[in-house]
């Protein structure tokens, strides 16, 4: 799995040769990998990152997760507060395209987020429903080393154990989709819960969403991402 180096290296904050020079060249794509290692910017062919690589390195130390977070964080935050709240906004709903049955539909914006409540307080003031998707421990351990064949058991008992147990995440969120069982039970519940959903964005709270917004906008960037 490669990390382009031209969604890192985009702007001012590009963070792409500050993870070059904090976990060295290792972390790079092999040549031999195929042209789809290389970035697309024709000015620049610098390999792009190999998350492989990069994960098995930080997914064993913690002040080196740590310190890729404080890397990374603040311009994938950049980049997802835009996309809420331009999707938010539904600037097409003024389109003359739309048929006027599209234009009376409420508009959800999710936002899927592995480590939501690693990133902290700040991070989950941005959203006012949190819906946790969540196994057992062994199926979780089964279904990731089913998804990444190349990871040892090892690696995956790492990358789980680097975050918070999803039982707990499970306890935090507003709803719960249990995916212990079958494809037609985990459709069952998916379907309630976009409807509970689209009730609750059609309700009375729907007008603070963006004063929600705008207070996590703030509430993140004065938030500190530096190592202790």
């Amino acid at each position: 799995i490669l990390l382009p180096k031209s969604k890192l290296a985009q702007g001012d904050d590009s963070v792409y040769d500050r993870l070059i020079s904090e976990f060295g060249t290792e972390i790079l794509a092999n040549d031999d990998e195929g042209q789809s290692t290389k970035t697309t910017d024709t000015n620049n062919a610098s390999p792009n990152i190999d998350r492989r690589k990069l994960g098995d390195l930080v997914f064993r130390d913690r002040q080196k997760r740590k310190k890729l977070n404080s890397i990374t964080h603040p311009k994938i935050i950049k980049i997802m507060l835009k996309r809420i709240f331009f999707e938010g906004l539904d600037l097409g709903r003024f389109s003359k395209s739309k048929s006027k049955s599209k234009r009376k539909l409420r508009r959800v914006v999710c936002v899927d987020i592995p480590l939501l409540f690693e990133g902290g307080i700040p991070m989950r003031t941005l959203f006012g429903t949190v819906i946790v998707v969540a196994c057992n421990s062994t199926l979780q351990l089964e279904r990731l080393h089913g998804r990444n064949p190349d990871l040892t058991l090892e690696q995956c008992r790492q990358r789980i154990a680097s975050q918070i147990p999803v039982e707990e995440k499970a306890r935090k969120a507003h709803v719960v989709i249990r995916n212990d069982g079958s494809l037609k039970s985990l459709k069952s519940q998916v379907r309630q819960v976009k409807e509970d959903v689209a009730n609750i964005v059609s309700g009375p709270h729907r007008g603070m969403e963006l004063s929600w917004l705008v207070i996590g906008f703030g509430a993140l960037f004065l938030n500190q991402y530096t190592i202790n």
